[in-house]
């Protein structure tokens, strides 16, 4: 496979808007974006007198398009929800023979939706500012190639806790994440020999320390 191999270029435009209602208790940030992205590197593999071998090459323009969305509320003063939230759509906007793309085809790796909620609550412990957390994130599903083919990926959501007390100048967090174990892969690589696949962390429980100087 012959050809030049250069640089990729990214041309983002993008449109926010901040919100603050009810006397600051209802807080939302919002985004609208495109995002064009030329000369995109793809790896294909390609035959050679030996064996297949992985080449990266350019594969000409794609076009991402979206919006996100942010919100916090507080319930009382010291009880505040999270939820967010995004949809993108990311394609090729014209045919690279070079890399085997069609015009329309969907970017690997691009999941279309993602989601979150979270709640936190503030007290006070023996005096101690404290808090606890819990939230759940969602992942959309999505593929590792452009013909779409084998596995789909994605379309998990994992669930995080944690808790946090302040005692003078040192700071305590247990946490826990993705507790129920979720067992998902994040990506399979699928181009090179092997098919070798990685998952997303599974459960893990720890405690962070951090002091005040």
């Amino acid at each position: 496979l012959e050809g030049d191999f250069g640089s990729d270029w990214l041309e983002n435009l993008e449109l926010g808007l901040k919100l603050t209602s009810l006397e600051g208790r209802l807080q939302v940030n919002a985004s609208i974006y495109q995002i064009t992205w030329d000369r995109v590197p793809q790896v294909v593999t390609a035959e050679t007198i030996t064996c297949f071998d992985a080449i990266a090459v350019n594969a000409g323009e794609a076009v991402s398009r979206g919006v996100e969305i942010e919100t916090q509320f507080y319930l009382t003063q010291d009880l505040r929800v999270d939820l967010g939230g995004s949809y993108k759509n990311s394609e090729f906007t014209e045919d690279a023979p070079q890399a085997n793309v069609l015009d329309g085809q969907r970017l690997p790796g691009s999941a279309d939706y993602t989601a979150y909620a979270r709640l936190q609550y503030e007290y006070d412990l023996n005096g101690h500012p404290s808090f606890f957390r819990g939230g759940y994130s969602y992942m959309g599903n999505y593929y590792n190639n452009l013909q779409e083919t084998g596995d789909e990926l994605g379309g998990y959501g994992t669930l995080n806790i944690s808790a946090g007390i302040n005692i003078d100048k040192v700071d305590l967090e247990f946490f826990a994440s993705n507790l129920t174990n979720v067992d998902e892969f994040s990506w399979i690589d699928s181009v090179t020999p092997g098919n070798r696949g990685y998952r997303i962390r599974p459960r893990t429980l720890g405690l962070n320390i951090g002091y005040q100087f």
